[in-house]
């Protein structure tokens, strides 16, 4: 499953990559999110609003590496 998740966020497949992330980020998943981000507007725009949705979670872990991305 982790090639899956990994895969869909290199693609910036959103429907996919909702499905199969889980709670807690692969290390790899990290770049795999930053080129989706930078290479598809959609992708960036759904992260936003995870990153804003989420603000006041208590697993905000999951988006602290995801700062910097919030800028873009």
């Amino acid at each position: 499953k982790d090639i899956l998740i990994l895969m869909a966020a290199w693609e910036a497949n959103i429907d996919r990559y909702y499905r199969f992330r889980r709670p807690t980020m692969l290390p790899e998943e990290v770049c795999c999110v930053k080129r989706g981000i930078y290479y598809h507007t959609t992708f960036a725009k759904w992260w936003c609003s995870e990153l804003d949705d989420n603000a006041e979670a208590e697993d905000w872990s999951r988006y602290q590496k995801m700062d910097p991305l919030y800028l873009i």
